[in-house]
């Protein structure tokens, strides 16, 4: 009963929820180090686009955890909303640049107008040995915020 009215608040009175990091960084499997690149995207789905945003979304993540430089991810989306958020982490740029040029990503990016009515992103870095990693949503959306301050759609 409390998980049911918990749920049906936070449908009513909307709120962002975000997921832990994951990945090989974050399950034991590698050990980041030097300096990370981190990216934030923000998209909207687009009317009639949850299925295929969702069946995008998971074949993404089945590339990210097998893509040589991938470190982790957070998810998040502003329930009730078509809004989701992205922040992943990589050991280098051209690692992340390799990753969304191609398989499950670059077929995503060709299928986007159909499926969400735009996107925001923004890069940036931290030590993977600093206290702030990894990042916070606060801080990678003030990155977001200084570099695409525009949304996309209206």
């Amino acid at each position: 009963m409390r998980l049911t009215l918990f749920v049906v608040l936070t449908l009513l009175t909307g709120c962002s929820v975000t997921s832990p990091y994951e990945g090989p960084g974050f399950d034991g499997d590698v050990e980041p180090e030097g300096t990370v690149v981190a990216a934030i995207t923000h998209t909207r789905i687009a009317a009639g686009g949850t299925t295929s945003f969702s069946d995008h979304l998971d074949a993404i993540k089945r590339q990210q955890d097998v893509h040589e430089g991938f470190i982790g991810r957070s998810l998040g989306n502003d329930v009730p909303t078509p809004i989701r958020w992205t922040l992943t982490l990589w050991e280098s740029e051209e690692s992340m640049l390799r990753f969304v040029t191609e398989g499950a990503h670059f077929d995503a990016m060709l299928d986007s107008s159909h499926v969400i009515d735009g996107v925001r992103s923004a890069i940036f870095t931290i030590e993977a040995d600093s206290e702030e990693f990894p990042p916070s949503w606060e801080r990678a959306i003030e990155h977001l915020e200084e570099q695409s301050p525009e949304l996309p759609w209206k």
